[in-house]
């Protein structure tokens, strides 16, 4: 479904975001029979306008009313109601809740826009082609999120793991919205989804979205940070325009091209790390702040003092080159013991220490439900013998063998943040713009370490098999490195092989 929305985005010098203002009406159904109504006429019937379709039903038009609650009615005219037109109901402010009919097969697009008071959509549940949880519009099968309510009452949001897409402008000027989870089952949003949310703060975006559309998050004031899965490749113009208080933006190595205007107006946003897998930046994607002249024609004007960090001779230097802006190149650190890499812009040193205490591992653990922690580093960055944190977003790749592995961060307060990280050739990659504890988990498994033939026991063949891979006469799948490494050092050595040895006779306990 596509949904028109009136808004100009000019090209550096001219950046105007025109929204549709809200206005709304009500309800009275009277089913007046029209004589001798023909096909493409619109009709009146109470409060209601209808057209005659060629197969003789009807399809609402617009509606006049001031009802607060609203049924559908199943005819007018004597005509079947089948469809709701485009923009039907659009600036009924009076409207609090509305109920479709079973008879309706076809909504149009954004027959909802602008009802700045519904509370809640129900469907009839014999309707063939819709459906409503929780007083949210789905289709039938639930697959497609079309329409959440703008004055819905719950504070947070989680969009069922049955929807796979969300309709055009679906969230727009949800006042009461402060943080949406979309789930991984979600593989495509529409175009302004959740554009002027004015509470939204956080948003989980799915990790299996592909691209991020024009306008999805524009004008949502209060969201100050936001990190794009590893997933997205583009970034629509005018993505993130006009988050006032949006402090960091995380953007992953798979992000390749961003769009004109992209987070243009985010006036808390003083810097941005761009990947080197970008390769074309729009005009004013990051950097620039209204400046409207006597006419109210929007000129743009540089954010004083705006950093780009990036790679030298990458799309990050030159964007800021042309735009005058100040560019610091990052380069690349290795921790030697641990090999973990960090991508950065400092002239700090990276230290990185293993925690082996066990029970600060045990308390990381019982944070967790179906994994467990195999590492658990302390990441920072000392100069003159003091701990710093980033200037900037850095990239940072823990050496692991499990592709389903996760990172988690340890905030101060023991809780966990998943820092979704991805999995790299030999790496879990992930990027922060703060340094502390992080722990690399696997999930839980009934199949035992060093068990790596999968016969259900650990046996002196499990050790052969070891060592044939370490005289690369054999090569493991990932799942046997992970259950190789028994002493979880992130690595397979002959360490691991004597630990199973002394396992066997009895010297030692693989945990």
């Amino acid at each position: 479904m596509r949904t028109k929305f009136k808004k100009l985005t000019s090209v550096c010098l001219a950046v105007i975001m025109i929204l549709s203002v809200l206005t709304v009406a009500p309800f009275t159904v009277s089913a007046e029979e029209t004589e001798s109504e023909s096909v493409g006429d619109t009709y009146t019937s109470g409060d209601f306008k209808y057209e005659v379709l060629n197969d003789g039903t009807a399809i609402i038009k617009d509606y006049k009313g001031s009802a607060t609650e609203l049924k559908i009615p199943s005819t007018l005219g004597g005509h079947t109601v089948t469809e709701i037109g485009e923009y039907a109901f659009r600036n009924c402010t009076s409207l609090k809740g509305v109920t479709i009919s079973d008879s309706v097969t076809e909504i149009g697009v954004d027959a909802f826009r602008d009802c700045t008071s519904l509370e809640f959509i129900n469907v009839a549940s014999n309707n063939l082609s819709y459906s409503s949880v929780d007083g949210v519009l789905f289709n039938k099968d639930k697959t497609e999120l079309i329409r959440y309510p703008a004055k819905k009452e719950s504070i947070s949001y989680i969009i069922p793991n049955t929807v796979t897409s969300i309709v055009w402008y679906a969230f727009m000027d949800s006042t009461n919205l402060k943080s949406v989870t979309i789930s991984d089952s979600v593989t495509e949003i529409g175009r302004g989804v959740f554009l002027n949310c004015p509470s939204l703060e956080s948003v989980t975006i799915s990790n299996n979205l592909k691209v991020i559309r024009s306008s999805v998050f524009e004008s949502c004031p209060n969201l100050k940070s936001v990190t794009i899965p590893s997933s997205v490749t583009k970034i629509g113009s005018s993505a993130f325009s006009y988050c006032l208080s949006l402090e960091s933006v995380t953007i992953p190595n798979s992000v390749t091209a961003i769009g004109s205007v992209a987070f243009y107006h985010c006036r808390s946003l003083v810097s941005v790390t761009i990947p080197i897998s970008v390769e074309t930046i729009g005009s004013c994607a990051f950097g620039y702040l209204v400046n409207r002249n006597e006419t109210g024609f929007d000129l743009g004007k540089p954010y004083e003092g705006f950093i780009v960090y990036g790679k030298s001779g990458t799309a990050a230097e030159s964007y800021a080159n042309k735009n005058g802006f100040n560019f610091v190149p990052t380069n690349e650190y290795t921790d030697i013991n641990s090999q973990i890499m960090v991508t950065a812009a400092t002239d700090a040193e990276l230290k990185v220490a293993e925690i082996t205490d066990e029970g600060e591992i045990e308390q990381v653990n019982l944070k967790l439900e179906n994994e467990r922690v195999e590492s658990l580093y302390d990441i920072s960055f000392v100069k003159d013998g003091t701990t710093v944190q980033p200037d900037c977003t850095v990239t940072v790749k823990i050496p692991c063998t499990n592709e389903n592995s996760k990172v988690y961060h340890v905030e101060t307060d023991s809780s966990l943040t998943d820092m979704r990280a991805v999995y790299d050739n030999g790496y879990m990659v992930f990027s922060t713009n703060h340094f502390s504890l992080y722990a690399l988990t696997s999930e839980k498994s009934d199949v035992m370490l060093g068990d790596v033939d999968g016969d259900g026991k650990i046996s002196i063949d499990d050790v052969t098999d070891i060592q044939k891979h370490l005289a690369n006469i054999v090569d493991f799948t990932n799942e046997q490195e992970s259950l190789a490494d028994v002493d979880r050092d992130g690595k397979i050595t002959i360490d691991d092989v004597t630990l199973i040895q002394k396992s066997l006779a009895g010297l030692a306990v693989i945990e």
